[in-house]
């Protein structure tokens, strides 16, 4: 049994109580999250950029988030420094 949110039932025509077939793949590709220019200069000159390889798919995605989400050049700054900090 695999469960749905209501929401996404709701989004595939579903009412709960269908009993359905499905298939599932393995998806084997490799997670591939680039840093942008400026976090991958600044990991650089920390030498901390083979650290962020490292890091689990969901954390370097997560740091990525979090630079290019910033809305001001200070808090880009200020995230990338917090980026590096974390992988040192």
């Amino acid at each position: 049994m695999i469960g749905l949110s209501a929401e996404h039932r709701k989004g595939a025509g579903l009412e709960g109580d269908e009993k359905l077939e499905v298939r599932l793949e393995l998806d084997t590709e490799p997670r591939n999250t680039p840093p942008p220019k400026d976090l991958k200069d600044a990991l650089l000159r920390a030498r901390r950029l083979d650290a962020f390889e490292k890091a689990a798919p969901s954390r370097r995605k997560e740091f990525v988030r979090q630079v290019e989400d910033a809305k001001t050049l200070e808090t880009r700054e200020r995230r990338i420094a917090k980026v590096v900090a974390a992988l040192s």
